[in-house]
């Protein structure tokens, strides 16, 4: 099957593409509530949840910052946002800017020019970077299952009548362009049989069914509940399938995996235990994501916790499979991505270390079965 995308990886206009996530970041970060409010102090555990855990060594005497992209709202990212929202980034000697990108591929181009640490965004494009030749690596996993579900217009009553039509993602080569090839194949069509367009987020994705621009959309919870408000036919859901895939995790450069380890296993900790304490106090994490997606709406704030609760992974560990199913996606459309290895794009070592030295032990985490 042909994998349509958008040429091979490659950071064309990086010097603009950066200064505007710069500005995004600086102008959007208070209104995304990625920023406590007392940066200074974090605030207790809730009753109930396991508290931090120690550093693995000693703070630095000063914060060291770390700069950390989402591709999008998402409730795999729920563990970053807590580890922001709650302080635990201070508390393990770190100053956090946490911003999106809108869009995980723009994002790994940000992430190769250095000018952030990490992007949280999926194994596709990863891969996708990695063949064309960016030394990027997966450090963790947060979800090895797709959580996509795929709505049409109301007035498509079968899958077979999206023949002919459109379909909108977000962007080329990013998990929801991934997610549409998936489905199409579960539901007997190919992407020569539909015409994809880039849309935007998810938002945009449900206002573009709406006004017709397209016939079908791949969305995400809490999107989900609206879209069915809306009217529109949910086809597939992806994550009842159970494909093996690696939806996303944190993608950090492999020269920082060899020369800066220290401040990215800090990272890692804090971004686990905020994972760990979106599972354990569940009113803390549906606050969060609340906040992220701006809606009030209690049955769309639940959906989207079910799914990050589903999905998240207690141990950081990605599925093997999923990895296969991954490069299997990517090489049969790019045939640079034909010789690449899981160990290519994929570096657990960090985990590796946490696990040696009693994190997850301490977490109360068993480092066990990946998370569905």
């Amino acid at each position: 099957m042909r994998y349509r995308v958008s040429g091979p990886w490659r950071p064309p206009g990086l010097p603009v593409m950066v200064g505007a996530f710069l500005l995004l970041a600086t102008a959007c970060g208070g209104a995304r509530g990625t920023t406590p409010s007392n940066p200074g102090a974090a605030p207790p555990p809730a009753q109930g949840a396991a508290g931090p855990t120690q550093p693995t060594s000693p703070p630095p005497s000063a914060p060291q910052p770390v700069r950390i992209a989402f591709a999008g709202p998402s409730p795999s990212v729920v563990p970053l946002w807590l580890a922001q929202a709650e302080g635990l980034f201070q508390q393990h000697g770190l100053t956090a800017e946490v911003f999106t990108t809108q869009g995980g591929s723009r994002g790994l181009q940000v992430l190769v020019s250095g000018e952030i640490d990490a992007m949280h965004v999926g194994l596709f494009p990863t891969v996708q970077a990695v063949a064309g030749g960016a030394g990027v690596r997966m450090m963790v996993a947060d979800a090895n299952r797709i959580p996509f579900v795929l709505f049409a217009a109301p007035d498509i009553s079968s899958p077979s009548e999206l023949r002919g039509k459109r379909i909108g993602i977000s962007s080329f080569a990013s998990e929801s362009d991934s997610a549409v090839t998936l489905a199409l194949r579960e539901l007997g069509l190919s992407r020569e049989d539909v015409t994809v367009l880039q849309i935007g987020g998810a938002g945009e994705r449900l206002a573009a069914v709406q006004s017709g621009n397209v016939q079908a959309v791949p969305l995400p919870a809490p999107v989900t509940v609206q879209a069915e408000k809306l009217g529109l036919r949910p086809l597939l859901n992806l994550a009842e399938h159970d494909v093996p895939w690696i939806f996303d995790g944190l993608v950090v450069s492999q020269a920082a995996l060899q020369h800066d380890r220290d401040k990215l296993k800090r990272l890692l900790q804090a971004y686990l235990e905020g994972g760990h304490l979106g599972l354990r106090s569940p009113d803390k994490a549906r606050a969060v994501i609340g906040q992220q997606f701006k809606t009030e709406d209690a049955e769309a704030i639940a959906a989207a916790y079910r799914d990050f609760a589903r999905l998240f992974i207690p141990d950081g560990r990605p599925d093997p499979e999923g990895i296969r199913n991954v490069l299997h996606e990517v090489a049969a459309s790019d045939p640079n991505a034909q010789a690449v290895r899981p160990e290519d794009v994929v570096d657990t070592s960090l985990l590796e270390e946490l696990t040696r030295d009693g994190f997850f032990q301490r977490l109360g985490a068993a480092a066990g079965p990946a998370g569905r």
